[in-house]
């Protein structure tokens, strides 16, 4: 497969291998501008290592990643803070911060250590408050928000830290349904309305498939296939990835895979 290396972020033949397991096996993509991709797997298929790989966290055995066609490892953090955003699946220790403290962070790669929020970045978080309809809840202890309301807080840091990349880790794990959808209109607005590029691992076929616009599928550190979401939709990859027997249906336009073993 021929890898777009222009592409904003792109895996060329990344494997990586720690102590004698090896966690990804020459895992290749590229991830576009405008567009929302769905890294999906059984637990254990390498979908986590492979966005710390992408987010330049873990180091390769082989092969490397492209962030706006260089090798990641050629930023600093700034510079590489200025151009991808990361939301990881644990964000522990952040009880009785506000979500104004949680979004206020993300402008930490736009300005020196000790200086304080200049009138930009004061646009910047009040702007991503609203957009994840956090302002009334601003100053509220984020221990006393809904899971939902948690994680457009960690999805309105990225807002403000305005980067053009997005990697987001298991971003629907431990929600109920309702929040499920509402913090993938989130994700996918960031790609849909601003342009930006967005890679999330997900644990869930059918959100995958309803908001994604291409996927990877991950088997024992291997992808095993990745493209278009329409491309896809394909019981023997589900087979194949999960060990589970899947029927494509289709309802008011949204494709939905039945599941059983």
């Amino acid at each position: 497969m021929k890898i777009d290396k222009d592409a904003p972020l792109a895996a060329l033949n990344v494997s990586v291998q720690i102590g004698s397991a090896r966690i990804l096996d020459g895992v290749s993509g590229a991830f576009q501008r405008g567009e929302t991709t769905g890294i999906l797997g059984a637990n254990g298929a390498g979908k986590t290592t492979l966005l710390r790989a992408l987010a330049g966290a873990q180091p390769l055995a082989k092969g490397s990643v492209l962030l706006e066609g260089r090798p990641i490892e050629q930023y600093s953090k700034r510079e590489r803070a200025q151009i991808l955003g990361v939301m990881a699946q644990h964000t522990e220790g952040v009880a009785e911060l506000t979500p104004r403290d949680i979004v206020s962070m993300g402008r930490f790669a736009h300005r020196s250590v000790f200086a304080s929020m200049s009138r930009r970045d004061v646009e910047a978080v009040d702007a991503a408050l609203e957009a994840a309809e956090l302002s009334e809840l601003q100053h509220r202890p984020s221990s006393e928000l809904s899971g939902g309301e948690r994680q457009r807080m960690f999805l309105a840091q990225i807002w403000a830290q305005e980067p053009s990349v997005v990697l987001l880790d298991e971003p629907t794990a431990h929600l109920d349904i309702k929040y499920q959808m509402e913090t993938m209109q989130a994700a996918r607005a960031l790609a849909d309305e601003r342009g930006w590029t967005v890679a999330a691992a997900l644990h869930d076929l059918n959100l995958a498939y309803r908001y994604c616009d291409r996927l990877m599928f991950l088997r024992e550190g291997k992808a095993l296939a990745f493209g278009r979401v329409d491309e896809l939709r394909d019981p023997r990859l589900i087979q194949e990835t999960y060990g589970v027997q899947a029927r494509f249906v289709e309802a008011d336009g949204v494709w939905q895979a039945a599941l059983s073993v």
